[in-house]
């Protein structure tokens, strides 16, 4: 009896415990906080099944302050999302797969890459380069890379018949799976030779071509060449003896042709206009031998000139350079290299003025707007656009496509300050917002050179034009690569390349002034700056800086010096071969070369004057021993950067 007394005497204080326990935690939960502890809400407890909306930030308007500065900012403009799908079991993505973009905000680079045993078939927009880069999205977009499986490789192997009738630029060999595309070739006529179609079809005679692997075969295709006979035509101008404006304004004039090998080219009576052309050439020679731009009032296919009929043509005087072959050789080289997408067709004449004998000309195709991109497109983000580097912009027709990029405190040593050269635009612009894109994109592009980063430069531009028109500009020694005559052009939605190499009369040599004339006189790109650490001029000395912006930004970064080395490898027995046909087209130009010495004997002394009275052969061999030391020397000179850095 005593025990269970015990018992229910603790059960009953265990209970008085427990009822006190939820008391005090009622209390605690329903009473009301004090006022000073700011940690604690003072809004009303919510009657049961009522929802009490969260209290709103007082706005500017009702308490006389900002919001609180941790609220996000508000949201400016639009955005789009980019996103690059594949199949994880055929292979794999290089780059930021997933995209916020804002408005007209290029897309970084991503790249497909095929797992072994699959290829990379393209992308299912229809693209094909493995890398994409620089995408203008207006809506939200899914792009997938495509792949398949390999079963087996085969070879196709281009050739040239017979070897010295020709070269093929691009992958000359390509291992390709059944049903693979292969990559662009071109078949590149030897001086004295004409491209006259492919083995596995005569009848093709497009020298471009991209095959698709349909058997499980190696094949062989040869490019035909056949010779022909080399011929130096002559083109007559008759402005009814009305004399050349100074002021280079157009006169009307008629042409006539004869002596092309085609006599389809063969032309008379000609409608047409002719100015004079150039900058420091028209101020040296506008009284003796200029240069002209014609302008036909119809497409003709001069002389066979370039690949189609055109209406604008450039007669090029090459007055002062002695061998009439700088210009033409490294023309010769754009064609020969696989980089280079857009380069100049030009052919030596004799050219008649108004019945008077005017010499050695080379007749060359003019680039304009719509022979290389298309502008006629509603979006500026859309339309391709030319461009050229040009000093003396400010002095051409349409200041309103002068382009002048932001360049604050240009960072490389010893070079300090700001330092710009405009832009010209070359093309149709169909708008101010048209202009504005050029200005934009040109100035992102400046942006990511000066990086020096190979995504941000590769993400824009086109890396194979500029290797390969970064070693044609150093090869010639070319002193105006960064001054003028220094082409870009960007594709329609696409990338922006190196092209149209142009006006190389005073290089490879042939500038005495300032020891230029040396095949080692240093890096063009650096002339300004310093070469292995020696300063060629004063620091900061403006004046006197004559290099590519562009070019200096890489010119020591590993990636690209790698790069360059690589591609030189590739091209010395593309050089040997340009050698040999400097050889080929001055014996064939001799007897044309010694009618113009006769005509301008004396008149051509810029800027080479101590050696004008050499003999042409003299001149010739010069320009050769020149252009093989040259590139002995930035073999060496790369080289030592690569490893000094």
């Amino acid at each position: 009896m005593k025990k269970l007394f015990l018992l229910s005497a603790v059960f009953v204080v265990l209970f008085a415990l427990l009822i006190g326990c939820t008391a005090l935690v009622t209390t605690i939960l329903t009473s009301e906080p004090p006022e000073s502890d700011p940690s604690i809400s003072d809004q009303p407890t919510p009657e049961p099944g009522v929802t009490t909306p969260p209290p709103s930030t007082p706005g500017p308007d009702e308490t006389g302050s900002p919001p609180n500065e941790t609220d996000p900012p508000p949201v400016v403009g639009s955005t789009n999302t980019l996103t690059f799908q594949f199949n994880r079991n055929q292979g794999s993505l290089v780059g930021t797969a997933v995209q916020i973009l804002e408005e007209f905000e290029p897309s970084t680079a991503v790249t497909a890459r095929a797992a072994p045993g699959f290829r990379f078939d393209g992308w299912s927009d229809g693209a094909i380069t493995a890398t994409r880069s620089g995408l203008i999205i207006t809506q939200d977009t899914t792009i997938t890379a495509l792949f398949s499986p390999i079963s087996q490789l085969n070879t196709i192997h281009y050739m040239a018949s017979p070897p010295r009738g020709g070269t093929i630029s691009g992958r000359s060999q390509q291992s390709l799976a059944t049903g693979e595309r292969s990559s662009e070739v071109r078949a590149v006529a030897a001086v004295g030779f004409r491209f006259a179609g492919w083995s596995d079809n005569p009848n093709n005679t497009t020298p471009t071509r991209r095959d698709t692997l349909v058997t499980g075969d190696d094949l062989v295709i040869y490019a035909i060449f056949v010779p022909i006979n080399l011929v130096v035509p002559t083109m007559r101008i008759d402005t009814n003896n009305v004399p050349m404006r100074p002021d280079q304004v157009y006169i009307p004039a008629t042409v006539s042709t004869s002596g092309a090998r085609n006599p389809a080219h063969n032309f008379s009576n000609l409608s047409a206009q002719i100015r004079g052309r150039g900058n420091s050439s028209w101020d040296f020679f506008r009284d003796t031998k200029p240069s002209y731009r014609l302008r036909l009032d119809d497409p003709r296919h001069l002389f066979g000139v370039g690949q189609a009929s055109s209406r604008h043509w450039i007669l090029f005087s090459s007055h002062g350079e002695p061998t009439f072959l700088r210009g033409w050789s490294m023309m010769r080289l754009g064609q020969l290299m696989s980089g280079i997408p857009k380069v100049t067709d030009s052919m030596h004449i004799n050219l008649y003025l108004n019945g008077d004998f005017r010499g050695i000309y080379m007749l060359i195709e003019h680039f304009v707007l719509d022979s290389i991109n298309d502008s006629n497109r509603n979006q500026p983000h859309e339309m391709g656009f030319l461009v050229e580097l040009n000093s003396r912009a400010w002095g051409q027709p349409n200041p309103d496509k002068v382009l002048v990029i932001n360049n604050p405190g240009f960072y490389a040593y010893p070079f300090n300050g700001t330092y710009n050269r405009p832009f010209y635009v070359r093309s149709n612009i169909p708008s101010p917002a048209h202009l504005n894109y050029i200005r934009q994109y040109i100035q992102r592009v400046h942006n990511a050179f000066l990086t020096g980063d190979y995504n941000q430069i590769s993400a824009l531009v086109d890396i194979p034009s500029l290797i390969d028109m970064f070693i044609l500009q150093e090869l010639s020694n070319n002193r105006d690569v960064g001054l003028a005559s220094f082409y870009m052009y960007k594709t329609p939605g696409g990338l922006l390349y190196f092209a149209i190499p142009w006006d190389f009369d005073i290089s490879l040599g042939q500038d005495f002034r300032h020891s230029w004339n040396n095949a080692s006189h240093g890096l063009m790109t650096f002339t300004g700056f310093c070469r292995r650490g020696i300063n060629i001029v004063e620091p900061g000395s403006r004046e006197n800086f004559r290099g590519n912006l562009w070019f200096l930004a890489v010119a020591r970064q590993t990636w690209f010096l790698e790069m360059v080395i690589e591609r030189m490898q590739e091209l010395n027995p593309i050089i040997t071969h340009l050698i040999s046909e400097i050889s080929i087209m001055a014996g064939f130009l001799a007897p044309h070369v010694e009618l113009n010495r006769d005509r301008w004997w004396g008149t051509g002394t810029f800027p080479n004057g101590n050696t004008w009275n050499w003999t042409y052969q003299q001149h010739v061999n010069f320009l050769t021993d020149w252009m093989r030391q040259r590139w002995t020397f930035l073999n060496n000179e790369f080289r030592w950067l690569l490893n000094n850095r």
